[in-house]
């Protein structure tokens, strides 16, 4: 995981990064993004936007049945996601191993990952379809400024 680095889109405004501060308090580690803004007079401004925690202790403490730690903007939705996801199905996996689990809290768990299942399936379809069609898009364009090369060059 990484936070974002200059010239990408700013996960709280979507203006581009210029520059991205690591503060440090208290041992807490917390991160804001710089934008250079020109106000309505032509002067340049600087705009802070907070990507928040490096890690969000409290809150991880109060959901440590969970076996994550939770992150702040500063990483990106995907590497967030993953981690929680997989700390998730690993704290539930190490529950199931050490037989720490009753029927019906099984059984709860059993439903909800059979319809996460059938819904993760279901969005996997859809970004197959989706990926397609942006490399389609991408080869006609490519192709497109090759045959418009070739036709400038004769």
């Amino acid at each position: 995981m990484r936070a974002p680095k200059p010239g990408e889109a700013c996960p709280v405004c979507g203006r581009p990064i210029d520059w991205v501060e690591r503060r440090v308090r208290n041992g807490h580690v917390y991160y804001y993004a710089y934008h250079y803004i020109n106000d309505v007079n032509g002067k340049r401004k600087v705009k802070k936007c907070y990507l928040g925690a490096d890690k969000y202790d409290y809150v991880t403490r109060k959901n440590s049945d969970l076996g994550m730690e939770l992150k702040g903007m500063a990483y990106s939705e995907a590497d967030r996601f993953s981690e929680y996801f997989n700390s998730a199905l690993d704290k539930l996996s190490a529950k199931v191993q050490s037989g720490n689990l009753e029927l019906e809290e099984a059984r709860s768990w059993l439903d909800l990952l059979k319809d996460m299942k059938s819904r993760l399936e279901r969005l996997m379809a859809v970004l197959e379809d989706y990926a397609k069609e942006l490399e389609e898009a991408k080869a006609d364009k490519e192709l497109k400024e090759v045959l418009k090369e070739l036709k400038a060059s004769q």
